[in-house]
């Protein structure tokens, strides 16, 4: 009764431009056509998208960066979720590059956690990606001198936790007079180290 009609393309139209035209006739014969050929586009592609969560970040609020094809001012959603199973909801925009990225704004908790980002394009088509990182903030270190020698070069060793082997530490020995000596050596896989 309100003039209107519709109708669904029976077959799947492929990806691109594409134009209609209507056509319709009254009782009295009279008939009437229109076309819609411009702007009218099928997409079904989906965008494509990348997510690095660093790993091993000292930085307990990562950024969190990517790529994407989807047009610049597109919102990227991500979803980080940390060790203790809670999420993060952050946005961020697509630059004119592709590139974008955003922080966590809350602190994550030390050990492994996620981050899954996703896309629109101006279609509708979702595109998702996902990485792990880790994020770890505890170092620690002792240090054990001997506290009685007769071994004017003595050998100074320790312990650390949370620290990587190969990782170099820094000892400073100060003697009676002021005087300094500064060493290095690395740690072991045990976490252990040691120097004369």
């Amino acid at each position: 009764a309100d003039g209107s009609y519709s109708v669904d393309v029976p077959n799947a139209l492929p990806d691109g431009n594409y134009g209609v035209t209507a056509t319709v006739s009254d009782k009295a014969g009279n008939s009437a056509t229109a076309e819609d050929k411009e702007g009218n586009v099928v997409d079904t592609t989906a965008p494509s998208i990348s997510v690095d969560a660093p790993d091993k970040s000292s930085d307990n609020t990562p950024t969190i960066s990517g790529k994407t094809d989807a047009p610049e001012g597109s919102v990227v959603t991500v979803v980080v979720t940390g060790s203790d199973g809670q999420t993060q909801t952050v946005t961020a925009t697509v630059k004119a590059d592709g590139t974008y990225s955003v922080d966590v704004p809350n602190a994550l908790p030390d050990g492994s956690y996620t981050a899954e980002a996703s896309v629109k394009d101006p279609a509708g088509n979702e595109a998702a990606a996902k990485d792990d990182g880790s994020v770890d903030t505890a170092a620690a270190i002792t240090v054990d001198a001997p506290a009685l020698t007769n071994d004017n070069t003595p050998t100074i060793t320790g312990t650390t936790t949370d620290v990587e082997e190969g990782q170099v530490v820094t000892v400073v020995v100060t003697d009676s007079q002021g005087n300094t000596q500064t060493v290095t050596t690395t740690v072991k896989a045990d976490g252990s180290y040691s120097v004369d």
